[in-house]
């Protein structure tokens, strides 16, 4: 039988006589692996070693390139396009009109030309005081009377754009009316073009009363305001 003192070494002594060198290179080595691992999973993709990023799905379904957005159209291109709502820009040169297919009290003809074409800032500004006008904050600012608010509340109900005689109102309406009912894109591309025609000639006609009445409404609300109240206005609007 065996005695105890003759038993075989433990395990526990035989690692204990493994040389100390030896345990820390295994460490060492065990150390290096594990971080390397970490490194190489987490650390992104590095020059010439493949990096998965898994599948990327087709925005376009597959369908090709996307192809850049079509360009804008200027806002001066002559001819007549949809604006929505059931409204429709017509464009000749600076001359422009803003309509429904039928032209009612709430839809009338009105024909637009750029104010900055037809009169100076100081009475673009004043004109701009009048319609500002109508703003709570401008007129506690201004400090406006009732009867200065009145006043200007008054130009501000005066017709804008071309003079207009109602002949040639009345003339630009028939043709407006005829686009409308032609059937098909030849039929509406012969009447645009008198409809375009009879705008320039009607608005250059008109040129000279435009600016006229523009004018005048402007020297009205100069004497409305007073020259403070005035100052005022184009400090707040830096005009």
């Amino acid at each position: 039988m065996t005695s105890l003192s003759e038993a075989p070494a433990s395990t526990s002594d035989n690692f204990r006589k493994i040389p100390k060198w030896l345990t820390v290179l295994v460490v060492l080595f065990a150390l290096g692996g594990g971080g390397w691992f970490v490194w190489s999973q987490f650390s992104g993709p590095r020059e010439g070693v493949a990096f998965p990023i898994g599948a990327i799905s087709d925005p376009w379904g597959g369908r090709g390139p996307r192809q850049p957005p079509p360009p804008r159209q200027n806002q001066n291109t002559p001819g007549i396009r949809s604006m929505g709502a059931g409204l429709s820009r017509v464009q000749s040169g600076d001359f422009s009109m803003q309509l429904a297919p039928a032209v009612t009290s709430f839809a009338p003809l009105r024909m637009n030309y750029p104010v900055d074409k037809l009169i100076n800032a100081d009475e673009r500004a004043l004109l701009r005081l009048a319609i500002d006008a109508s703003n709570p904050v401008f007129v506690k600012n201004l400090q406006l009377t009732d009867d200065q608010g009145k006043k200007l509340a008054d130009i501000r109900k005066q017709p804008n754009g071309i003079v207009l005689s109602d002949a040639d109102r009345d003339r630009l309406g028939k043709l407006w009316k005829a686009w409308n009912d032609a059937k098909d894109k030849p039929a509406k591309d012969a009447v645009q073009k008198d409809l375009l025609a009879a705008m320039t000639e009607v608005g250059n006609r008109d040129l000279d009363a435009t600016r006229k009445q523009y004018q005048t409404l402007a020297a009205q609300v100069k004497q409305i305001v007073n020259d403070q109240q005035l100052m005022k206005y184009r400090q707040l609007r830096g005009v």
